[in-house]
């Protein structure tokens, strides 16, 4: 039997970043899931928020950018604990 349950989930993700003209939103919400076994590609034109969303579900954007996250994530492990 196949496992349907996707291995990540990203439900409404949004990322903005206060900047001296205001905020700017460079990712709004977003949403995805993988399933297991399977290849997504996250694709859109230059600037559009790819690297964004990549780093934000990585939790690799600078601390000194302040950015502001919304949205969830869930990530289901090969043993089926969910992250």
């Amino acid at each position: 039997m196949t496992n349907t349950t996707p291995r990540l989930t990203v439900t409404n993700l949004s990322t903005s970043f206060p900047t001296e003209d205001g905020l700017i939103r460079s990712v709004a919400d977003v949403s995805f899931a993988i399933q297991p076994g399977k290849t997504t590609a996250l694709v859109g034109e230059s600037g559009s928020g790819k690297s964004v969303t990549s780093l934000t579900l990585m939790r690799l954007l600078p601390k000194t950018a302040n950015a502001q996250v919304s949205g969830s994530a869930s990530f289901v492990t090969r043993e089926g604990k969910t992250l």
